[in-house]
This record gives C-alpha cells, structure tokens and sequence, in this order.
C-alpha cells in the first residue's frame, strides 16, 4: 500500500481505542516502515543489500519494530528539547511507544495483503509472503486516499469523514479477498493481481514451461504467453546460480524466474516485468551473470 493509506488507516483503527494525544504515534509508527525509500540507492552498489530497498527489511515484523523503537527513541529526543510540539513529553512512555508499534504492525499488515508481497519473517528468510489479495501498490485505495487527504487540506472534511473512509477501504479489502478465494478455487495455478482489480494473471508452470494467460473478469481470457523456463541451460545448471547476489536479488523482486544461456553468460528474467506486464517492482526485472557459477 502507498503511504497515504498507510496513515489514513492508522487513524481509522486507532482513533476509537486511542485518545487524541496518541493518534500522532499511530500514524508515524503506520508511515515510518516507508522510510525505506529513501534506500534505493544502496543496493545499485552492493547486491548483497538488496533487503536495503522499498518493501525490504523495514517491512518484516522484526525490522519494522526496530526502525520504528529507534525513531520513536529520536522522536522523543526533539520532544524533550520542544522541537516537535505535536509530542507531549509528559505522556505515558510505554503507551505512546506501544502505540506506535501497533501502528508499525498494522503497516506490515496491510502489505501482507498486497503482491508480491514482504519478508515478514527477515532476517530468518527473505522469502517474501502475501495474501496477494491486490496489487502493491493498489491504485483504487491510493486514488481513494488521496481523495480523502486532498478533501482534509482544503478543509472539505473533517474527522467525521473517516467513517466514510472505513467503509470504502474494509469494504475494498473484503471484496478483493473474496475475488482472490474465487480466483485461487477456480483456476489452478498462481493467481496474480493487477492495478485493475477485474484484470489477473493466471500462472500455470510445468518442468519445462510457464504458461501465463491474462484473464478479464468480464470478457474471459484475453492473451496467453508460453515461456520456456530453461533454454539452453538444465534446471541443474541454473541452481548453481541461485546464491550470486546478483540473482538472490532477482529472486527477491521477482513474480517469476526464467534462465537462459547466451553463449559464455547466463540471464535470469521475469517474464511479467521484464515484457511490462507488471510494471512493479522496477528493480531487478533481469540479471545476466558469468557462465559459470563461482567455484564452478
């Protein structure tokens, strides 16, 4: 989900439960996960880093909670020194902290939902896991959140409005599961979103091949893409690649992988991004690498 979500959620859940003076916690303990934006870069110079990145280590339950004690920790500092006057140094310490990360995890939460999915477990795997409900980011909800923040600075609206809000986002959330349940029951294989919600991705895979069809909810499927999942390389071959942080990296963003062999190098690509199927993530959509592995 994109950062307006994020917060406007946060005031959503919390604003029933949580006193006025603690809804500011909610919400930076919601955005701070996002902070791994600004990272982008450090990946482009070591591969190794690539958790470094949007969508990576901040996003797992336990740097989430970390990222987001630390900044509640540098949060109270400026407050002590009345740098922030949003930030009562007289409020309860553990409250305001535990409020803070039960908005961290209520962001984790949400991008559970979401394709391709978080590394909640990190640092014990990096293997992402999602519900895959809808696309990350979703444009409905985003287009939705803007609306809503657009209409609360020019002074439209007011915190009644959040009423409003709830309905449309547990009401979006609520359908897009039960599309996605209809769509995993139905059609076997991997069910993949898209920024359309009536638009998805069926993914059928064998030894040999990928078979990737589109599929509009109202007028069937639409295209079909056969992909070779190994050319001119085994299946054999292609593990020994899977540890070069080059290619952890590309696992990593990736939907799918396929290998191919071009004389002395090898290029791992996913077919949805690398075609512009699926435009998202941008990072990592093909990776080519010397023949043969290290130590190979």
């Amino acid at each position: 989900m994109d950062t307006f979500t994020h917060a406007l959620s946060a005031l959503v859940v919390f604003s029933l439960p949580a006193p006025d003076s603690l809804l500011p916690f909610a919400v930076l303990g919601a955005i701070i996960p996002d902070i791994d934006i600004t990272f982008h870069l450090i990946p482009r110079r070591n591969h190794r880093l690539y958790l470094f990145t949007h969508g990576g280590f901040t996003h797992s339950i336990g740097g989430g909670l970390a990222i987001s004690a630390l900044a509640f920790l540098v949060a109270w500092v400026l407050a002590l020194s009345g740098r922030i006057p949003w930030m009562d140094p007289g409020i309860f310490v553990p409250l305001a902290l535990g409020v803070m990360l039960a908005g961290t995890l209520l962001h984790v939460l949400e991008d559970y939902l979401a394709y391709p999915g978080i590394p909640v477990l990190y640092p014990f795997t990096d293997r992402k896991y999602t519900a895959g409900i809808f696309p990350g980011p979703s444009l409905v909800l985003f287009g939705v959140s803007l609306f809503f923040v657009t209409l609360a600075a020019l002074g439209l609206v007011g915190p009644p409005a959040l009423g409003a809000y709830a309905l449309i986002f547990f009401g979006f959330i609520g359908a897009s599961a039960v599309v996605k349940a209809y769509m995993a029951v139905t059609y076997p294989g991997q069910t993949i979103p898209t920024f359309n919600p009536l638009r998805w991705l069926l993914v059928e895979q064998d030894s040999d091949r990928l078979t990737i069809r589109e599929y509009h909810m109202l007028r069937g499927t639409t295209a079909t893409l056969t992909v070779d999942r190994f050319r001119g390389i085994t299946p054999a071959e292609a593990a020994g690649f899977r540890d070069l942080p080059e290619v952890r990296e590309h696992r990593y963003f990736s939907y799918l992988s396929v290998a191919e062999r071009n004389g002395d190098s090898v290029t791992f690509s996913d077919p949805l991004r690398d075609r512009g199927i699926i435009p998202y993530p941008p990072y990592a959509r093909s990776v080519t690498v010397p023949g043969h592995p290290a130590g190979g």
